[in-house]
């Protein structure tokens, strides 16, 4: 397994992160390696915090807008993720991602484990045509401590869906529930977060070390997305950062190497 476990420090940006290397010898974690390479150097990165935020407002928003009361507290306590994938879609492979959160009608607010039921959620959307589950990000850490009953850890359980992945976080489980939950409230305050946002891809150039065993990302400093402005005026208001600063550089290896 070659998994990367990153701690993103900002909800609105910074989930840019790429794939780690593959583990040497495996041909089929090679080669999807050099197509999830091939897209990001054309297409871009896309930052998956920023588009977690986004997703979190916009479903926030509708499901508090059926309570004709307007006193519904939906999404406090609801974990967003996304999943980012390597998929055949007809004839061609994409990467493409899609968002996953833990409150739905039949699992109601709070249950245990929600950064496993929003990552769940969102590789079922994707499911069809899947090859590979590249990187995701999750509000909270994937737990590390199984629970009664439980099988597995929800990271243990990550693992056979997304061996050869980078899973990038913000809050760490259990320890940064509290501050989870109070962003939580703080997001759902702001109107329309992100909502005039055309796209999280930002240009730049992904490479493997020549020894196989880092890739990094650094940005196209000449073609910021439109998106960092907006991030840098929500890291100060809602996360109270003095100093915003949208990463324009990051890596991934694999765990303990």
């Amino acid at each position: 397994m070659g998994m990367c476990t990153v701690a993103v420090t900002s909800r609105f940006a910074g989930g840019t992160n790429p794939m780690p290397p593959p583990p040497k010898g495996d041909p089929t974690a090679e080669e999807v390696f050099k197509h999830w390479l091939d897209w990001v150097n054309t297409h871009g990165i896309t930052d998956l915090a920023a588009q977690c935020a986004r997703n979190r407002a916009t479903q926030v928003a509708f499901q508090r807008g059926k309570v004709a009361s307007g006193r519904s507290t939906w999404g406090n306590g609801s974990c967003f993720a996304v999943v980012e994938v390597l998929r055949r879609q007809g004839d061609r492979l994409e990467v493409a991602n899609a968002a996953g959160w833990s409150q739905s009608e039949s699992l109601e607010e709070g249950k245990v484990h929600a950064e496993r039921n929003a990552i769940g959620m969102a590789y079922d959307i994707l499911r069809t045509g899947v090859i590979a589950v590249t990187r995701v990000y999750v509000e909270l850490a994937p737990c590390t401590r199984r629970a009664m009953r439980q099988q597995d850890t929800c990271a243990e359980w990550l693992g056979t869906i997304a061996p050869n992945a980078t899973v990038m976080y913000t809050h760490e489980y259990p320890g940064g529930i509290g501050g989870w939950k109070d962003l939580n409230v703080t997001m759902a305050r702001e109107q329309d977060l992100y909502a005039f946002a055309t796209t999280f891809a930002n240009p730049g150039r992904t490479e493997l070390s020549t020894d196989g065993l880092y890739v990094t990302w650094r940005a196209d400093t000449n073609s910021a997305p439109a998106y960092h402005q907006t991030a840098r005026y929500l890291m100060t208001t809602l996360e109270g950062t003095t100093s915003p600063v949208v990463p324009g550089i990051a890596g991934a290896r694999v765990d303990g190497t």
